[in-house]
């Protein structure tokens, strides 16, 4: 199995060469060269909105819990779902690094691959 690589945008060129499958897990494309889009592993829009409009800037302990609480209820359910076993057939197989936009642990990249952990899949933090 793979291992699952959690970097932040600004983290990108940390990511060691070798993992060529790279996915950008955001609502929005940003056309990076090497990277692929993948929309269906982003938080929904209505969940992201509500973390643009009431809690970003907020202490994290007024809101994380629920955030977490709503992101994994939306990766029981599709399109996420299927996104996630599609995840999973590439870690059979390939190192993947995971992308977005946050700087901090308090991220749905980190949900996912504490989801994936459960799975057998190893997961490392690049900072």
């Amino acid at each position: 199995m793979g291992k699952l690589y959690l970097v932040s945008l600004t983290k990108l060129k940390l990511l060691p060469d070798h993992i060529i499958i790279r996915l950008l897990i955001t609502r929005k494309n940003l056309n990076i060269d090497g990277v692929v889009w993948c929309p269906k592993l982003a938080p929904s829009k209505p969940l992201f909105y509500e973390y643009l409009t009431k809690w970003k800037g907020n202490q994290v302990n007024n809101w994380w819990d629920l955030y977490t609480e709503r992101f994994k209820k939306e990766m029981e359910v599709n399109p996420m779902l299927d996104a996630l076993r599609d995840l999973y057939r590439l870690l059979s197989y390939s190192d993947v690094a995971l992308i977005c936009f946050c700087n901090n642990r308090q991220c749905h990249r980190y949900l996912i691959g504490e989801h994936l952990s459960k799975h057998n899949i190893e997961t490392v933090e690049v900072v």
